[in-house]
């Protein structure tokens, strides 16, 4: 009798409270918001936002340091959106399509742009497959860190053909947590 009963105990488990909750890493960021391109997107509150709302290349640079306005060929961690594109002849460096999804739930195109000397990535470009009515099908997120001993070598391959450049020196791969956190807060708001 002594064992049937013992066997019909059921073990009482008690909650243990987690040592280390989760937290947003978000919870004090700041949102940037744009009526006119129909977006929005969070950033950390020690970071700088810089608005050049031209007609030609209107663009919102986020970034930490640096002097704006920031383009493709910046050597500066940022985050920077161009809705209208950029009328320029394209990023500095060697790239590669992606199947990595940045920003969730929207019809993206990734290229990531990768260092020659050591193959690490140091930038991502984003276009939108189906962009809003408010953005040109050229628009698109670029998405870079800081290169430290930074070095342009033209690659061009003969003097008729569009310029182009390998990209050397070093980077630390670990700011993209940083940046793919920013750009999972991006969203269409029209």
């Amino acid at each position: 009798m002594f064992l049937a009963a013992a066997c019909n105990k059921q073990a009482v488990v008690q909650p243990v409270s987690n040592p280390h909750p989760a937290t947003d890493q978000t919870a004090n960021w700041k949102t940037y918001a744009n009526a006119k391109y129909g977006f929005e997107v969070q950033y950390p509150a020690d970071w700088k936002v810089f608005e050049s709302l031209d007609n030609i290349a209107p663009s919102i640079n986020i970034y930490k340091t640096g002097t704006p306005p920031l383009s493709d060929f910046s050597n500066e961690t940022q985050v920077s959106i161009f809705p209208l594109g950029m009328p320029t002849e394209g990023p500095a460096g060697d790239s590669k399509q992606i199947s990595k999804q940045l920003i969730k739930g929207l019809n993206q195109r990734v290229s990531a742009f990768y260092l020659s000397n050591n193959n690490e990535i140091s930038a991502y470009y984003i276009s939108f497959i189906t962009p809003p009515k408010n953005w040109d099908t050229s628009g698109f997120i670029w998405t870079s860190l800081q290169i430290k001993n930074r070095t342009l070598t033209d690659a061009t391959p003969n003097p008729d053909a569009m310029q182009s450049y390998h990209v050397s020196g070093e980077v630390d791969a670990s700011g993209f947590s940083l940046i793919d956190q920013i750009l999972s807060t991006f969203k269409f708001t029209k």
